[in-house]
Formats: structure tokens, sequence, C-alpha cells
């Protein structure tokens, strides 16, 4: 008879595609101290207001975890999510009908992080239906009135200030290089070629 290792188990859960991705919410996150959010206290003097508040109120960060007794080779990786979608699926307890696209992202650098946020703003923010209106108000104000362009690199630095690195195992994805043990693996010292079984997806 054939044992299902843990090994098998990890394949499983990454071979069907169906299977829903682990998501801890906030709290969990903040208890084990990673960030939940992209924004740290230099923003202000090196980005635009609308980029400011997208990293402070609009996305939040989160960390895949497995329950207990199930592993998967996705484990640790970082994802970023619409702040509001996410407090409304938690209430339901499931996926949300209708969400708009990208509710749910996953980066394959660092380097991506400014490319996939701009490409969020387009795809999933102009059609969240969950996003309040005052929030949605504030957000169109900041974006008409501040047209400064923004940093690339500075997201990439930034990101590397809060602890995020490029993962180097076969998994991929970003991680936190400080992080509890059992959520983190990293090789910090081979390539930073991210090579990526779980490609960065959006719901």
């Amino acid at each position: 008879d054939d044992e299902d290792t843990s090994d098998n188990k990890a394949n499983k859960t990454q071979q069907n595609p169906n299977q829903p991705i682990p998501e801890p919410d906030a709290a969990t996150l903040s208890k084990i101290k990673l960030p939940t959010r992209l924004a740290i206290s230099s923003d202000e003097s090196k980005l635009n207001s609308m980029h400011c508040f997208l990293r402070s109120d609009l996305l939040e960060l989160f960390v895949i975890q497995s329950p207990k007794n199930k592993q998967c080779s996705a484990d640790g990786r970082v994802g970023l999510r619409c702040v509001h979608c996410a407090k409304a699926r938690q209430s339901t307890r499931a996926g949300l009908e209708g969400e708009a696209p990208m509710a749910v992202f996953y980066p394959k650098s660092i380097s991506e992080l400014y490319r996939l946020v701009t490409s969020w703003q387009r795809v999933h923010l102009r059609k969240c239906h969950t996003l309040p209106k005052d929030i949605r108000q504030t957000y169109q104000r900041l974006k008409e009135t501040d047209k400064t362009r923004g940093k690339t690199q500075y997201w990439i630095t930034s990101a590397k200030a809060l602890g995020l690195v490029d993962c180097t195992l076969k998994a991929g994805g970003i991680r936190f290089k400080q992080a509890p043990k059992g959520i983190m693996q990293y090789e910090p010292e081979q390539s930073n070629d991210v090579v990526g079984e779980a490609n960065a997806t959006t719901n």
C-alpha cells in the first residue's frame, strides 16, 4: 500500500487547482508580529498621497499558512489582498460571489510590487463593490489632486525595510525574512531568480 506521506500531501494540495489557499486574517498575522501593511514611516516623503493611501488603508499583507497537520509548498508565501474584500469574505466564511478581479494576488518578487499594485488599481479597485463610498471618494480625490509619479525603486527598498525577500525555493514568491519557525523557508545566499510553482495569481 502507498503511504500518504507529507510530501505526497503537499503535492496533492499543489496539483489541485480548486484547492482553496489558506488565508490567515489580519489579527492572526499581527499576533506573530509581522507587518500587515506595505506602509512605512518614510512613505509620505517618498510617495504621492494616493499611493500612501493604498499602502496604509486599502491593501493588506497576509501569509499563506496551512491548517495544522497539513502541508503546502506555498506555506510562508506573502500575498496582498483588498482590505474590504477580505473583511467581507471573512464575515461570510466563503468566497464572495461576483468579487472583483485581483481581490487577492501573489507577487513573484518584490520588484513586481509596484507594477502589480498599479494593475490592482485598474483591475480591482474600479469594480470593487465592497469599498465603502467614503473610502472611494477619498481615493478619487487623492488620485485627482496629486499627480506625482510613482517611484518604482522605493517600492523595492521599502519592501526590504519591512523584511520582505524574494524566495529562491521552488515554491517561489515573496516571504518575510524574519518569521516564526515553521512558516518561513528561504535560502538567502542563492540567486534572486524566483522560480514559482505557484505563479503570481489573481482571483
